[in-house]
């Protein structure tokens, strides 16, 4: 499994699940809503500030200087919305006693959440490229940001069975990878209306995986 390098893992899950999407000044969330909206209706390449300045009904001079460039403004809303999936991954897995079921629950709500983010659908659908770099080259890494949050997880120690580091840092890296492809490659049996069969899907993995 890849290492986790010198970032300090533990702590930018905690920041990335305690971040809460709406402490933000108004104007924040008025421009980060409008590029969200944008990024689902024309993408990464098309977008300009013109265009979220507007759909916010703000000055193009306020969104520079309240995020200083587009790809800022573009990584930041990307940012709160991993943040705000996160957090709501979170509420729900926490409903869970058992390793195994908190990894089903935090891996089938991770492609429920996708499903819901309309920036992510218009990228898989037209900008899969962007999808590879917003899982490596955003800071931080969305593959390793996956990977470590699912670990954490796995190790809570309010489970009954809470799971040694390695074992945790193995099953994590396989959900993660397992994740992006039913995101990328969704399964039409998968409907997001119907979760049943994705997360049968997942259980099936995961019970292999702790066996």
């Amino acid at each position: 499994m890849p290492g986790t390098g010198a970032i300090n893992w533990p702590d930018v899950v905690a920041t990335a699940t305690a971040e809460d999407p709406a402490n933000l000044p108004a104007s924040d969330i008025r421009i980060l809503d409008a590029t969200v909206e944008v990024l689902g209706i024309c993408g990464e390449q098309r977008l300009t500030v013109d265009m979220v300045a507007d759909r916010a009904h703000m000055s193009r001079m306020t969104v520079f200087r309240r995020f200083g460039s587009k790809q800022n403004l573009i990584d930041t809303a990307y940012r709160r919305e991993i943040s705000r999936a996160l957090r709501d991954i979170t509420d729900y897995a926490g409903r869970t006693d058992t390793a195994a079921r908190r990894a089903i629950a935090v891996a089938t709500r991770m492609v429920d959440n996708a499903a819901r983010i309309p920036a992510l659908q218009w990228i898989i659908r037209a900008q899969s490229d962007e999808i590879v770099r917003m899982w490596r080259d955003l800071e931080p890494p969305g593959q390793e940001l996956g990977r470590a949050y699912i670990s954490t997880q796995l190790q809570d120690p309010q489970l009954q069975d809470p799971l040694p580091t390695s074992d945790a840092d193995f099953v994590a890296d396989v959900l993660i990878r397992t994740v992006m492809s039913l995101v990328l490659v969704p399964d039409p049996a998968y409907h997001k209306a119907n979760l049943a069969e994705l997360e049968q899907y997942i259980q099936r993995v995961v019970e292999r995986l702790l066996r």
